[in-house]
């Protein structure tokens, strides 16, 4: 091991300053590539087109991740400016002001509380739906939300409402049907029942991230597949520069031989965005959208694989000028030329002969080595009973137990295949060699092996039968 560490130690220190001459940071280029938004439990991820590190670097389609936290983050600050996001907020109870706000204590269908009157429902009281439905919420296991329905049978009367619990993923666990009657017919302890009871107005407090998460984001995901970018662009149709810089993109994906993918306005992209465009053929060679069959494989994964049949993707990649996607936005980061002087690499082969005779000293040493003694030259200080241990007593104990007559008997149920047929007899044996009980004969009357038989042959019938032709 120690010589494994001065090894990579002095390999390090003759390389580095390769190392560090190709050393940088570079600008990740990520545009909407299809208008598709996928939520999982705690990111979103976005189909985007991602460019690689340098600005050089050929477009590719991938799928980055973006963490909810981050999006919500975004939402309460630049996000609830934008027409789209702030008519999802709307739509999903929340107030947009400083901040994201939703009404305290208001529901859907709830009743405000009433000096006199208390709600009841599941043999519990209270001052109104949504205060009685937390409470049951809280009893019922894997409750994690509910929400108030309108009476199904005349949704004009306001005093009957109908609460229905859900669990984290949305399911209806349970409904139970909530009514209001007078307080002489409900328990003193509920609030709106005391004399001097005064509803509290409705305030506005700041929304959870849970709320906004379970709520807005089942928004999004309810609207139209076309719609769903607007809830990550800006002004401008692009994406969001503030999104765009908390994305993350996987690496490019290389050719099928484990190359690189192409630069730019190379020749395999313009047969990538032929191929992408439906207008590549291999037929005519003196068109000039013929792709030679030796280029069509690479040039059909460019277009199929990593641009995913995305013509923009393709285009870009094949003018190589530069043009940015329809929502393109580049994340901070510090590109550096493509050409860096390498500098102090004349002294690595020499540092590398000294490292190999350093490791040859290290390994040059001379150590004793200790052998155990011979077993078969020690003598034992007593001499053992059973020299063969407990695998010779049991040997021998096997050889003699094997030829009591108890055993012949037992030998006797073996199978033979003799050719002749016969009804089987036998004889057996008890003598112990303690005790004998003498030899007797079992013998099973031939009806008997017949009425076996013909059982056998019925039953297999009846399989048989039902095997074909089911029933």
């Amino acid at each position: 091991m120690r010589k494994f560490t001065i090894y990579l130690l002095c390999l390090n220190l003759s390389l580095l300053p390769a190392f560090q001459a190709h050393a940088f940071v570079g600008a990740v280029a990520v545009a909407f590539s299809n208008p598709v938004v996928r939520f999982a439990a705690t990111e979103i991820l976005i189909d985007v087109a991602a460019r690689g590190f340098a600005a050089n670097d050929p477009l590719y389609n991938t799928s980055a991740k973006l963490s909810k936290s981050k999006y919500i983050s975004f939402l309460r600050g630049k996000g609830k400016a934008i027409a789209f996001i702030a008519a999802g907020l709307a739509a999903a109870g929340f107030i947009i002001g400083d901040d994201i706000k939703k009404p305290s204590g208001k529901v859907n269908n709830d009743v405000s509380p009433i000096k006199g009157i208390a709600w009841t429902a599941a043999g519990r009281y209270d001052v109104s739906p949504s205060v009685l439905g937390e409470q049951l919420c809280k009893t019922i296991g894997y409750c994690s939300e509910f929400r108030i329905n309108l009476y199904a049978y005349d949704s004009t009367r306001n005093d009957i409402r109908t609460l229905v619990f859900l669990n984290a993923s949305g399911n209806e666990l349970q409904s139970q049907t909530a009514s209001q009657l007078p307080c002489n017919y409900a328990p003193s302890s509920v609030a709106s029942c005391a004399a001097d009871y005064h509803p509290s107005a409705v305030t506005e407090g700041p929304a959870t991230d849970q709320e906004i998460d379970s709520k807005f984001l089942s928004w999004i995901s309810s609207q139209p597949e076309h719609d769903q970018r607007f809830a990550f662009a800006g002004s401008d149709g692009r994406l969001h520069p503030d999104i765009a810089k908390e994305l993350e993109v996987s690496a490019p994906p290389l050719m099928p031989n484990g190359q690189a993918l192409p630069a730019i306005g190379t020749q395999p992209w313009v047969y990538a965005d032929m191929i992408a465009r439906g207008v590549g053929q291999q037929t005519n060679a003196d068109a000039p959208n013929y792709i030679p069959p030796a280029s069509w494989a690479d040039a059909s994964y460019l277009a199929q694989n990593v641009a995913a049949g995305n013509q923009a993707i393709t285009n870009s990649n094949a003018n190589g000028n530069g043009t940015t996607l329809p929502g393109e936005a580049v994340s901070p980061g510090t590109s550096f030329p493509e050409d860096i002087a390498v500098n102090n690499l004349g002294g690595i082969e020499s540092r590398i002969d000294a490292t190999n005779k350093l490791l040859t000293e290290l390994s040059q040493t001379t150590v004793e080595v200790a052998t155990a003694p011979d077993i078969n030259k020690s003598k034992s200080y007593w001499t053992s009973k059973y020299p063969d241990s407990f695998s010779g007593v049991w040997t021998v104990f096997h050889e003699k137990v094997q030829t009591t007559p108890l055993f012949s008997w037992l030998n006797s149920f073996k199978i033979q295949f003799s050719g002749g047929a016969s009804y089987p007899s036998w004889s057996f044996c008890t003598e112990l060699g303690f005790v004998d009980f003498g030899c007797h004969d079992l013998t099973i009357s031939p009806t008997v092996w017949t009425a076996v038989r013909s059982m056998m042959i019925f039953c297999a019938s009846l399989l048989a039968r039902r095997l074909v032709f089911g029933g």
